[in-house]
């Protein structure tokens, strides 16, 4: 009779209180091996002299995550293309950047908050590309080097607060980075909005704005770029110590003036559509 009274205090008894803090952090092992899809919608309308014109672009892409190192200080992880796939709406121009691009890896390195803090390996992706066509080179450059890497492997691991969250609390954080001559500076609110049944579901709102950085995409051109619309969410599963799934929802609206002609002026609209779902087994044939 004891031990049932022990079994069933254990089966009412909350996991914990609501207004204990809990820790979205990864649990990483030597040897853990996980996947991640993602896909991206993204449609571009662009007004110049009267004249408005709609282009569309879509993006697959599937890694293979692969723990080889952990301390206490670094976790190491090897990045494996899988598969990818570009496609622009009416043109076949970027079919080759998805076949130049399996079966390469790049290494990331993560601190002991298991924040993305180097990309190593992207040099030796770029060199397929010499010989590939201007536009491939282009897409390559901004997809597979410099910040546009860090945004591709490092987003299951970026997304994540920085320290422990109550149920309801949000946590506000600076944010900047640089891809394609480009410069983004804002903020992003991370939100706890619940538990249930050991998986946190979390809330995440932007605020950005784009202006030219260094080697602006285009040169001379003043480039005035804000988000209209920047907001998603997660799944964190608590147990595991991994990310679900990820989705987000971008509108960035605003002026490109000067770029080939200084009088001229380009309105242009981005809309995005990203998802991410990461899982144990491989969707594709590895």
């Amino acid at each position: 009779m004891r031990a049932a009274s022990v079994v069933l205090l254990a089966l009412i008894a909350p996991a914990a209180s609501a207004d204990e803090p809990v820790a979205l952090k990864w649990v990483l092992k030597d040897g853990d091996t996980f996947y991640a899809t993602t896909h991206v919608a993204q449609g571009h309308t662009v007004e110049v002299g009267g004249k408005r014109s709609e282009t569309a672009l879509t993006f697959d892409l599937t890694l293979r995550y692969r723990v080889t190192s952990v301390t206490a200080r670094e976790s190491t992880v090897e990045v494996t293309y899988l598969a990818a796939r570009i496609r622009a709406v009416g043109q076949s121009d970027l079919d080759g950047v998805g076949e130049k691009i399996r079966g390469c890896s790049v290494t990331i390195c993560l601190d002991e908050n298991h924040n993305l803090a180097a990309v190593r390996g992207q040099d030796e992706i770029l060199k397929k590309f010499r010989t590939a066509t201007e536009i491939e080179r282009e897409t390559a450059a901004a997809l597979f080097g410099g910040g546009g890497i860090r945004e591709l492997v490092g987003r299951p691991f970026d997304i994540l607060p920085a320290k422990a969250m109550r149920v309801g609390e949000a946590l506000t954080r600076d944010d900047s980075s640089g891809v394609g001559g480009l410069s983004s500076t804002g903020k992003t609110t991370t939100k706890l909005a619940g538990i249930a049944d050991g998986v946190a579901n979390v809330t995440v709102r932007s605020d950005m704005t784009i202006k030219a950085a260094d080697g602006p995409a285009a040169p001379g051109a003043k480039i005035d770029l804000k988000s209209e619309r920047a907001e998603g969410g997660y799944t964190f599963d608590t147990r595991t110590g991994r990310v679900k799934d990820f989705s987000h929802e971008t509108v960035i609206g605003g002026t490109i003036a000067g770029a080939a002609d200084k009088d001229a002026v380009i309105k242009i609209t981005i809309r995005q559509k990203q998802t991410v779902m990461v899982s144990d087994k491989s969707p594709v044939r590895d």
